[in-house]
């Protein structure tokens, strides 16, 4: 389909390009950017977090702009998720399998969440470290009981 195919070359055309708009909220949002407060935030994050969970295997050389963690159920990690929007804390579900129905990778996608590592997660890792550990025990699943470590 030559019109399909001239769309997708335009969109992917277009979605190389930032605007100066974008740019300059880019350029202002990086100036405070450190990768050892980054790497701080995580080693904090890891520490503390007693909700069981399993946690992103970092990368020396990452950026480590989100950090992703992988709780027991849906329903932990929406409790968390819902808790840390409603305090003003954002977070991201990105893992979305590219075909639906395998059971395993469901699982998987459906108890990932990723939260903030920036330079303002460092002033309020103690706040979000609660907010997880409280949302977290205190989330409900059918036939499962959650403790802490």
């Amino acid at each position: 389909d030559d019109e399909l195919a001239e769309t997708a070359t335009e969109l992917r055309r277009l979605s190389g390009r930032m605007g100066e708009i974008n740019a300059l909220v880019a350029l202002k949002s990086i100036e405070d950017y450190s990768p050892s407060t980054t790497r701080l935030v995580v080693n904090y994050y890891n520490k503390h977090i007693t909700v069981p969970h399993k946690c992103q295997a970092v990368p020396n050389d990452t950026s480590n702009s989100v950090y992703s963690l992988r709780f027991e159920s849906t329903a932990v990690r929406d409790a968390i998720r819902i808790a840390l929007e409603k305090e003003g804390y954002e977070t991201k579900v990105y893992h979305d399998p590219l075909q639906k129905g395998h059971p395993e990778t469901e699982k998987l996608y459906s108890t990932i969440l990723s939260i903030p590592t920036h330079t303002d997660a460092y002033a309020h890792q103690d706040d979000i470290i609660e907010i997880i550990n409280t949302a977290g025990r205190g989330a409900k699943t059918p036939g499962k009981e959650f403790l802490s470590r």
